[in-house]
C-alpha cells in the first residue's frame, strides 16, 4: 500500500495487490488479486479491475466501469474503453 493512498468504505482488495502512492479508491470498488496500481490513480465507485492486470500512474477507472486489461498510464477507462486523459492535470 502506497503513501497517500485514500481507500473509501466498501473496498475490496484482493490478494497479492501493489498499490501505488497516492491512489483514491471510491466505495464498493474491488482489485482482484495480483493486480497492481501506478502512482496518483483514481478509481471511481462501483468499478473493478480483474486479475493479474496493471494500471498505469495518473489512470482513471470511471464509476460502474471495469477494467478487463491494462489501463496505460494517463489513460481514462470508462465503459471498459480505454481513452488518453486529456485534463490539465495528466503530464
Amino acid at each position: 500500500m502506497g503513501e497517500g493512498t485514500k481507500i473509501d468504505n466498501l473496498v475490496q482488495i484482493g490478494h497479492n495487490c501493489q498499490i501505488g502512492r497516492h491512489n483514491l479508491f471510491v466505495s464498493q470498488m474491488g482489485i482482484a488479486g495480483s493486480s497492481s496500481t501506478g502512482d496518483y490513480v483514481v478509481v471511481a465507485g462501483q468499478a473493478g479491475i480483474v486479475d493479474h492486470v496493471h494500471i498505469g500512474e495518473r489512470a482513471i477507472i470511471g464509476a460502474q466501469a471495469g477494467s478487463p486489461r491494462r489501463c496505460p498510464p494517463g489513460y481514462a477507462c470508462l465503459a471498459r474503453r480505454p481513452r488518453r486523459n486529456e485534463s490539465r492535470n495528466a503530464p
